[in-house]
C-alpha cells in the first residue's frame, strides 16, 4: 500500500504533466491561448491583480458569502435534522413537502432572492442556506435512523433524560454524517456564492468572471477560477484534514 508521500507525490506529478502539456501545447499552436490561457500566463496575471488590491476584494466577498451560508446552513440543517430523527411523527407529515422544496434546483431561485433581498451580501447568503440546509438535513436524519436503538432504550431505562441522549449518543453518533455533509455541502455553498455574484452582483468571484467574459478576456476568466480553486482547495481539504483528526478510526472511508 502507498504511504501519503508516495500519493502527494504522484499527485504533484499529475498536475505537473497536465499544466506542462497544457503550456506546450499553447506555445506550439496545438492549443488556441484566446480559448485556453496558457497557465504561467494566468499565474503572471493573477499575481498582477492580486498586488493590485481590487482582485482581493472580489475574493474576500466570495469568501465571507460561502463561510457564512455554509455556516448558518450547517447550523439550520443540523438542527432541524436532529428534530426530524427524534420525533417520527413530525417527519412524517413535513417530509413529503421538504423533499419537494429540495427538489427545486436552488439556481433557479436566484432571481427572486434578488427581488426579495437585493443584489447585496444577503441574498447570496441566502442563497447558499437554501443550498447546504437541505443536504446537511438528509444526511443528519439518516445517521440518526442509523442509531441502534437498542442504545437509547437502554440510556431511557437508567433514567437518561432526552437531552442527555441527544447529547451523549445522538450528537456522538452522527457526527460523521454531518461532516459527510459538510464536505458535501461546501462546494455547493462556493457553486451558490458564484452563480449568486453571476446573476446580480457588484462584487464576488463570479461577478469578476462574468465581467471578464463580457469583454472577451479570457485570461481574467482563468485568473477568476484559478482564485475559485484555491478559495475551494482550502475550505474542503481545511474540512477533510478535520474529518480526519477527529475520525481517525474511519479514514479508509474518507475522501
Amino acid at each position: 500500500m502507498m504511504n501519503r508521500t508516495t500519493i502527494f507525490a504522484i499527485q504533484m506529478l499529475i498536475v505537473i504533466f497536465i499544466f506542462g502539456a497544457w503550456e506546450i501545447g499553447t506555445k506550439i499552436g496545438m492549443i488556441n491561448p484566446k480559448w485556453f490561457s496558457p497557465p504561467i500566463g494566468v499565474l503572471v496575471r493573477l499575481v498582477q491583480e492580486t498586488q493590485g488590491g481590487t482582485f482581493l476584494t472580489h475574493v474576500w466577498a466570495t469568501t465571507v458569502e460561502t463561510v457564512a451560508g455554509f455556516g448558518l446552513g450547517v447550523i439550520g440543517g443540523v438542527a432541524l435534522g436532529i428534530a426530524l430523527g427524534m420525533t417520527n411523527r413530525l417527519r412524517q407529515i413535513l417530509m413529503p413537502y421538504l423533499l419537494m422544496i429540495y427538489g427545486i434546483p436552488r439556481p433557479a431561485l436566484a432571481p427572486i432572492f434578488v427581488l426579495w433581498f437585493g443584489i447585496g451580501l444577503f441574498s447570496k447568503i441566502v442563497l447558499i442556506v437554501s443550498l447546504v440546509y437541505f443536504v446537511l438535513l438528509m444526511y443528519v436524519i439518516v445517521g440518526i435512523r442509523a442509531i441502534n436503538p437498542a442504545l437509547i432504550r437502554l440510556a431511557q431505562t437508567t433514567g437518561a433524560s432526552r437531552s442527555q441522549i441527544v447529547s451523549k449518543i445522538m450528537i456522538p453518533s452522527v457526527m460523521p454524517y454531518i461532516f459527510a455533509g459538510m464536505k458535501l455541502g461546501i462546494g455547493l455553498a462556493i457553486v451558490g456564492a458564484v452563480v449568486g455574484e453571476i446573476i446580480a452582483s457588484h462584487l464576488g468571484l463570479g461577478h469578476y468572471i462574468y465581467q471578464s467574459a463580457q469583454r472577451g478576456d479570457t485570461q481574467g476568466v482563468y485568473v477568476g477560477l484559478a482564485a475559485l480553486g484555491v478559495l475551494s482547495f482550502v475550505l474542503v481539504f481545511g474540512l477533510e484534514w478535520l474529518d480526519r483528526r477527529l475520525f481517525h478510526w474511519r479514514q479508509e472511508v474518507t475522501l
